[in-house]
């Protein structure tokens, strides 16, 4: 037994059936991917910024108490403690290790306080497995207050 289609006229995709959905299921991961690592890259971005600004903090914090008189070792720790307060606090979840170090004892040859931020950023979820390491650097002139 044949079927006959009841109308007679042209079809309008004759040989194409089930194109579109094989170019859904070519072009949609594609898209999916593109799209996750602009996402990825602008997490990335965020992070790189929120360790840039840490370790500006822990810079000046520790040029500041420096300046004030605090021995070295005691500025340079709490230095590092409000980097990576401020790291926790900022960046969040997005963080799997945070360091925050003063190079050198913490003073440059020129008399300059520099501060390395590193972390590991963690992917997002449904990106495999894929560490991005974050360092930073920043540098600041100890504060030397004068009274006059």
């Amino acid at each position: 037994m044949m079927i006959e289609r009841l109308w007679k006229g042209p079809r309008i995709a004759r040989g194409d059936e089930g194109v579109s959905t094989l170019e859904i299921t070519i072009v949609f991961p594609v898209f999916f991917a593109a799209l996750m690592l602009v996402f990825q890259a602008a997490m990335y971005h965020y992070t790189a910024q929120v360790a840039l600004a840490a370790a500006q903090v822990g810079a000046r914090r520790t040029a500041v108490e420096l300046g004030a008189g605090v021995p070295q070792a005691t500025a340079i720790a709490d230095g590092r403690t409000a980097a990576v307060d401020y790291l926790v606090q900022n960046g969040g979840s997005r963080l799997r290790t945070v360091d925050a170090q003063a190079p050198g004892g913490g003073l440059t040859a020129q008399g300059q306080i520099q501060f390395v931020v590193t972390a590991d950023e963690e992917p997002l979820p449904f990106i495999p497995p894929l560490i991005l390491p974050i360092s930073r650097t920043a540098i600041a002139n100890p504060e030397i207050f004068t009274h006059g």
